[in-house]
């Protein structure tokens, strides 16, 4: 039931009618909201349409509908970087590390912050 409005999107987005692609997306989203994939592909949409405090909604949408979700987390926490939001991606990073402490790139993304703090122990630990 879903497939639809994905693979419409995707042929709005093909022939850059990215409008229409998220007029569907959000109608899917609408229909069915605690269906993780359809924030996914929004977010990716509001994403290619540099409006990331959108994208960053939909991407945070999907990690709290599926906890486990790696790509959710990485788009979320590339959209967080994009707009400078390093406190934010930092607290991601920890609570994803919470749940998942072995997950290799909340602990590079937590590294790569706290070096560019100059907190160098903090960054090794990582």
């Amino acid at each position: 039931m879903l497939d639809p409005y994905i693979l419409l999107a995707n042929l709005y987005a093909k022939q850059k009618r990215f409008d229409e692609g998220v007029r569907t997306l959000q109608s899917l989203v609408q229909l069915h909201p605690r269906e993780a994939i359809g924030h996914y592909y929004l977010g990716r949409m509001y994403e290619q349409l540099e409006k990331l405090p959108e994208a960053e909604r939909e991407y945070a949408r999907v990690i709290e509908l599926e906890q486990a979700s790696q790509s959710g987390f990485t788009e979320l926490l590339r959209v967080l970087l994009k707009q400078k939001k390093t406190e934010r991606a930092r607290a991601e990073c920890e609570r994803m590390l919470e749940r998942e402490p072995s997950n290799a790139l909340a602990r590079k993304v937590v590294s790569h912050i706290m070096l560019g703090e100059s907190k160098l122990d903090g960054a090794l630990e990582h």
